[in-house]
């Protein structure tokens, strides 16, 4: 009787110990809101959950990609609307010219050369990474569309060609705006509208590809809140069902602690009654 009462005395600070561990553990998930932090604590579920962040961060940097070649996109259109302006500019003052006075020729080809001079600059000054986006001849770039592990890849590429002149043209068409050499703008009509009917093939491009990545950036956006959803289903706690065990936890640890405590005595009070029956009721 005695060896039975001191194991399970004995066996008290461990129950006790276990019982104080497991209620730490079940604090821990609720300040957290996850159900494990490592492994050992739900190894299954920890490795898919790890993997579902991966692939979080994976579409993450594909939206980042996208959102930034978007930006770069309304540039390419914005410039190439002013170029639009400007040529159409031109145009008036080349189909203007023949009826006017020497004097309004004179200074419509002082402006004229200035809108060229501005679609010059125009083209040179809309770079991205070192890249003219109004006058390019190879794909400016190639984004991906899915996360390197996916077969097979997706991939976007990205080539706006030039904004006057078919791509391979190099410069004949831009050229043959050039008022340089005192050449008569009246006689540059044909050359404007060909020009023009270039810069609206170049922006329906543009808007091609705006439309392309306006699509996949909500596509990847759908991808990213599904992965988030099915991640926080593995990992946050059920609050209800974590608090309830908490509960539990703490009325068993106080009781734990107050067997400890009175154990040295309730042991000694049982050895007593041994020792002198006749304290036995």
């Amino acid at each position: 009787m005695v060896s039975s009462i001191n194991y399970y005395l004995s066996s008290l600070p461990g129950i006790y110990d276990q019982n104080n561990l497991d209620l730490a553990q079940t604090l821990q998930k609720l300040v957290s809101q996850k159900n494990f932090q490592t492994p050992s604590d739900d190894i299954t579920d920890y490795f898919r959950s790890q993997d579902l962040n991966e692939q979080y961060d994976e579409y993450s940097d594909i939206k980042s990609n996208l959102t930034e070649w978007q930006g770069v996109l309304n540039t390419a259109s914005t410039a190439a609307g002013e170029v639009y302006n400007d040529l159409q500019k031109m145009q008036e003052l080349s189909q203007g010219y023949a009826s006017a006075d020497p004097a309004a020729q004179a200074a419509d080809t002082s402006e004229y050369s200035k809108l060229f001079n501005d679609i010059s600059t125009i083209i040179n000054s809309t770079v991205n990474d070192g890249a003219l986006l109004l006058w390019n001849q190879t794909p400016l770039a190639t984004i991906s569309l899915t996360p390197s592990s996916t077969a097979p890849a997706s991939q976007l590429n990205i080539n706006l060609g030039q904004v006057i002149g078919a791509v391979g043209d190099n410069s004949t068409a831009y050229n043959a705006l050039n008022p340089g050499g005192g050449q008569n703008i009246g006689n540059m009509d044909t050359a404007i509208s060909n020009a023009l009917v270039d810069v609206q093939g170049y922006i329906g491009n543009v808007s091609g590809y705006q439309t392309a990545i306006q699509s996949h950036l909500n596509i990847t956006s759908a991808t990213m809140t599904n992965l988030q959803s099915f991640s926080s289903t593995l990992t946050n706690i059920d609050q209800a069902s974590v608090m309830q065990t908490y509960t539990q936890q703490e009325i068993m640890q106080q009781a734990g602690a107050a067997m400890l405590a009175q154990a040295n005595l309730d042991q000694r009070n049982v050895l007593l009654l041994y020792q002198f029956p006749s304290l036995q009721i």
